[in-house]
Parts: C-alpha cells; structure tokens; sequence
C-alpha cells in the first residue's frame, strides 16, 4: 500500500502575490465556476474524479459522480 494525498478542488484561479497578501477576513473571491458545478478530486496534482460535496455525520465528505477523462 501507498499513502497518496487526495484533495477536493472546487475552483481555483491566479492571483498576484500582492493580492494574496492583501487578502482579509470577509473578501470574497469570484472563482468563476458554477456554484453547482461540483468538485474534483486530486490524487496528487492529477484530476481522477467528479463529486457532489456533502456531509458524512458531523464531517464534510464528497460523493463520487463521475471519473475524468484525460486526453490519451
């Protein structure tokens, strides 16, 4: 067995590092991406799945919906 880090991305963009910088509690940022659109999951830096987040009890969790393509 191998340890991988796997990791929910709902969105992500580009910012300059004085942005990041200048970044306070209340901002928000437009991600640009549809509010329902979903997740993807991460196996390290390669996208592996769709999913729905949600919760499991008291902890967040994702539901897998769909595995991603990846261009051959």
């Amino acid at each position: 067995g191998v340890d991988m880090t796997v990791r929910a991305e709902v969105a992500s963009i580009e910012l300059p590092i004085e942005q990041v910088l200048a970044l306070q509690p209340g901002d928000v940022l437009s991600l640009a991406a549809p509010a329902d659109g979903g997740v993807t999951l991460f196996a390290d830096k390669v996208p592996v799945h769709r999913a729905k987040p949600g919760r499991s009890g008291s902890r967040r969790a994702v539901q897998i919906v769909d595995r991603v393509r990846r261009p051959r």
